[in-house]
């Protein structure tokens, strides 16, 4: 099985994959793995799960739409940022014929997530900031499975109905930001299985700046 299955939304037409390599990046430095979107001329976070022998993925968009959708990059020895290329093909969302960008760290804090662990209650979800607390309403969390085909992509089937197309909303009991504050656990007593989850949140740093 795949370590996970990346949504339509994020990425129609993967570009590439790269493990981080910079010690100048920032929190997305040594240790992590972007995706590339050729279709959306994107890029995203890709964090592992290795707490367990089946390996579970999450993937976490990151800011900036590139010029053409991006195909290729790696860290620069000199400065230790992030180069890409891209091109212009079909059934992309490019606006130029090519392009070669620069991704840089500007020191600033990251509001993101940066690791995560599945519980069987729920999910912790780490960041690099501390968090203030925060309410479970807060929190929306959604499900789907695919139809794992050699067709080109599949449509999204409810989990409570196989033979029927939607998602299904999952409850949130409770989140607790944990003693670290930069990590918070999201209660769901009815997480089971599945292809793909959605779980996106409302949230607020020490420094009282809200985010999502």
């Amino acid at each position: 099985p795949p370590l996970c299955f990346i949504p339509r939304g994020i990425d129609n037409s993967t570009g590439g994959f790269l493990a981080t390599t910079s010690d100048r990046w920032g929190p997305l430095g040594k240790g992590h793995t972007l995706g590339f979107s050729y279709g959306y001329s994107t890029h995203y976070l890709i964090l592992r799960d290795s707490s367990t022998s089946r390996h579970q993925g999450a993937t976490v968009p990151l800011e900036g739409d590139f010029l053409s959708g991006i195909m290729r990059g790696a860290f620069s020895p000199s400065d230790g940022q992030l180069y890409v290329t891209g091109i212009d093909g079909w059934g992309d969302y490019s606006v130029s014929d090519g392009c070669f960008q620069r991704v840089r760290y500007t020191g600033e804090k990251l509001r993101k997530p940066i690791g995560f662990q599945v519980h069987s209650n729920g999910i912790r979800v780490d960041f690099s900031t501390k968090k203030s607390a925060t309410s479970f309403r807060n929190y929306f969390v959604q499900q789907w499975n695919y139809e794992y085909s050699p067709q080109y992509g599949s449509p999204e089937y409810s989990i409570s109905d196989p033979e029927s197309l939607g998602h299904d909303v999952v409850s949130v009991c409770s989140v607790q930001l944990l003693e670290s504050g930069s990590s918070i656990f999201v209660e769901i007593p009815q997480i089971e299985p599945v292809m793909q989850m959605h779980l996106r949140m409302h949230l607020k740093d020490e420094d009282g700046i809200a985010f999502e």
